[in-house]
């Protein structure tokens, strides 16, 4: 939000800052303990912060570009070894929350961090949707402002409509991870209305229609 890039530590210990102007590269906010896959990716909410969804790690991750600060937030979940891989991508959603993509969780992940939000916090959304590993690996906004996730071991594609606050609903059906591992992995936005799915093991593109 200010011009800078904000990278969460994944395997290191604190948030890195790089001041795109000047080039300088540097380290912000809390020192966390040594521990691997902490958090995955960053995104903005409403109120101009950065969170990050835990996933080794036992807490949201925000990061204060205006204070230049950044550390754990919310209600902990649970850890590394008792919560393993827990949500990966995370996704600015068009309500100001920021959505993070179950891996192994049991439901997504909405960090409510809309403006005016004086205490963020995150919650579940479709609990016990899914059961396994691996489930979604990437997602976009796509047309009428909602949110799609590419299924990578998941059946199922995962759509969410943030303007209704529900539980996420799944569209589609593929062979589960039992008979093929990862199927696609990143969506391509296009102009025309639709996103493409581009394969991971899958033989072919997958295509998501407005």
């Amino acid at each position: 939000p200010d011009g800078n890039v904000y990278a969460p530590p994944f395997n290191a210990t604190r948030v890195l800052r790089v001041e795109c102007a000047t080039s300088v590269v540097g380290f912000i906010g809390t020192v966390f303990t040594p521990m691997g896959h902490k958090w995955h990716t960053a995104a903005l909410g409403g109120n101009g912060r950065l969170f990050a969804g835990p996933c080794n790690a036992g807490n949201i991750l925000y990061i204060d570009a205006a204070f230049v600060t950044a550390g754990p937030t919310g209600v902990p979940f649970p850890r590394f070894p008792h919560g393993q891989q827990k949500w990966r991508f995370a996704l600015s959603g068009p309500d100001g929350c920021v959505y993070v993509l179950p891996w192994t969780a049991n439901g997504l992940l909405r960090v409510d961090c809309r403006a005016g939000v004086k205490h963020v916090e995150g919650d579940l959304l479709g609990k016990g949707l899914v059961a396994g590993e691996q489930h979604w690996k990437a997602a976009v906004v796509g047309p009428g402002d909602l949110l799609y996730a590419v299924p990578f071991d998941a059946g199922q594609l995962m759509r969410v409509d943030s303007a209704k606050e529900g539980a996420p609903s799944e569209l589609g059906r593929w062979a589960r991870w039992t008979a093929r591992r990862g199927l696609w992995s990143f969506w391509a936005r296009s102009r025309r209305c639709h996103c493409d799915m581009i394969p991971w093991s899958s033989t072919r593109m997958g295509r998501m229609r407005k």
